[in-house]
């Protein structure tokens, strides 16, 4: 995942460029995570890091029809690079 590897390299430039704008990407599921709020995390791996990437979606239904291992497309909005991982907000497939 191209975008990850961006935010290893230089984290400030990466999120200077990315922070706050939609992006859309495409990349393997990895684990789904239930979120309490109604919501999923969804992890895209990439390499020897199984959490690349974390995508929130807001509703877990859109999210649980991926199996894992399936490669799909989203849009996200950059929120940060925090604990080693980019995180992705407000996410959504796009189909």
């Amino acid at each position: 995942m191209a975008l990850y590897r961006e935010f290893a390299k230089d984290a400030n430039a990466a999120l200077a460029r990315h922070g706050g704008k939609p992006l859309v990407l495409e990349g393997l599921r990895g684990n789904l995570i239930a979120l309490s709020d109604g919501g999923a995390a969804i992890h895209v791996p990439d390499g020897s890091q199984p959490r690349a990437l974390v995508l929130y979606f807001r509703d877990l239904r859109e999210a649980s029809g991926l199996g894992e291992g399936t490669r799909f497309r989203f849009r996200c909005t950059v929120k940060n690079f925090d604990y080693q991982y980019v995180q992705l907000d407000d996410c959504s497939l796009v189909r």
